[in-house]
């Protein structure tokens, strides 16, 4: 999607195969992609059993240690629980953000969820939601859905990230094989994107010298 070849994955970190740096790929001047999916390197066993929950933790802390020299570390968990809780180390500039991809009943559902399971196991995490493929009152209207049951049976206070509005154009250029970058020039949806990462980079706090 990005136009470049992954140098590995970070399963390939399993049982200290690889150091961080073997599988942290740049792919600008100021984007680094660590991969996910199952391991990429050369000597890599292909048929290893599935990662155990502790070894998906043990993978994280270690890829982990390339954060200190980044200013924003975006992390895809997708929509398991476990692999969300796994992604989730007890610092302070940590946030959750749920991404809410439709504005039917089951999809605010399932976001509700799971800012339900990680407001009992992680109370002082901040949440934010993404509302993905609306824009306007429709965002709003996702937004509220979730926000208000949020407030009523859990006692959280999310906070609205921002939306994504559909963009059928950038999604057909995907679909076609255009790199990403490429099909991104002039996208409502990548535009709205970068504003909602330009928030979260002025809002973190400064911990390194010179960030």
């Amino acid at each position: 999607t990005l136009g470049i070849s992954p140098r590995g994955s970070w399963t390939d970190l399993r049982a200290g195969r690889a150091a961080p740096a073997d599988v942290a790929t740049p792919v600008s001047a100021t984007l680094t992609l660590v991969a996910g999916g199952p391991p990429r390197l050369a000597d890599a066993p292909r048929t290893a059993a599935p990662m155990s929950a502790a070894e998906r933790k043990a993978c994280m802390r270690r890829v982990s240690t390339l954060a200190e020299a980044m200013d924003l570390v975006v992390i895809d968990c997708g929509a398991r629980l476990d692999h969300v809780l796994g992604a989730v180390t007890p610092t302070g500039s940590e946030r959750l953000m749920a991404v809410s991809a439709g504005s039917d009943p089951v999809g605010l559902a399932a976001t509700y969820a799971l800012c339900k399971a990680v407001g009992l196991s992680r109370p002082a995490l901040p949440v934010e939601v993404l509302v993905n493929r609306h824009e306007g009152s429709e965002a709003a209207r996702c937004f509220d859905a979730i926000d208000a049951g949020a407030r009523q049976f859990l006692g959280l206070t999310p906070r609205l990230a921002g939306a994504i509005p559909a963009d059928p154009t950038l999604d057909a250029a995907l679909r076609a094989g255009m790199p990403f970058p490429d099909a991104a020039a002039g996208s409502p949806a990548a535009t709205a994107a970068h504003h909602v990462v330009m928030r979260v980079l002025a809002e973190r706090p400064l911990s390194r010298p010179g960030t």
